[in-house]
C-alpha cells in the first residue's frame, strides 16, 4: 500500500520536477532508466503504474512550462491520466485475453448490461480521483519551486 501511494502520487510528482527543472534530453533519460529500472525489478507494476506515473508527470511539466496553470492544468491532467487508466484496461484486455469488464461484473455479481450503464459512473469516478490527485500534487509543486529558487 505504501509503495502504490509513492507509485501513484510520488513518482509523477518527482517526474514533473525533473521536466520543470531540465531539459528534454535529460527528462527522457530519467523516464528511460526509470522505467528499464522497474520493468527489471517487476515488469507488470512497470507497465501498469510507472510507465503511467512517469507520462503523467511529464505531461503535467509540460503544462506547467506553457502556463496552464490553476484548474484547467489539473482538468487536463485529470483526462490524460483517465485516458491511460482506460488504455491500461485494453492492456490488460490484450496481454491475458480477458474482457476487464466481464470479469469485474462476474466478481461483483452484476449483470453485463448493469456494468455497460455505470461506465458514466467509473469515468466520472476516475476524473475526480484524479482531480483531487492532481490537486494536491499541484499545490506541493508550487511550494517545492518556491523552495528550490529561493535557495
Amino acid at each position: 500500500p505504501f509503495l502504490s501511494l509513492i507509485t501513484i502520487v510520488g513518482i509523477p510528482f518527482a517526474t514533473c520536477l525533473v521536466d520543470l527543472k531540465t531539459d528534454i534530453k535529460h527528462v527522457l533519460i530519467y523516464v528511460l532508466a526509470t522505467t528499464l529500472i522497474s520493468s527489471l525489478i517487476n515488469f507488470q507494476e512497470a507497465l501498469f503504474y510507472v510507465i503511467p506515473s512517469l507520462l503523467t508527470g511529464v505531461f503535467y511539466g509540460i503544462l506547467i512550462k506553457n502556463k496552464i496553470h490553476g484548474f484547467l492544468s489539473i482538468l487536463i491532467t485529470s483526462i490524460f491520466s483517465m485516458g491511460l487508466q482506460l488504455l491500461s484496461i485494453e492492456l490488460i484486455n490484450g496481454i491475458y485475453s480477458i474482457n476487464f469488464i466481464e470479469a469485474l461484473s462476474n466478481f461483483f455479481s452484476i449483470e453485463i448490461t448493469k456494468v455497460e450503464s455505470l461506465k458514466f459512473l467509473l469515468l466520472f469516478y476516475i476524473l475526480f480521483h484524479y482531480s483531487i490527485h492532481h490537486l494536491l500534487v499541484s499545490t506541493q509543486i508550487h511550494y517545492l519551486m518556491h523552495l528550490l529558487l529561493n535557495r
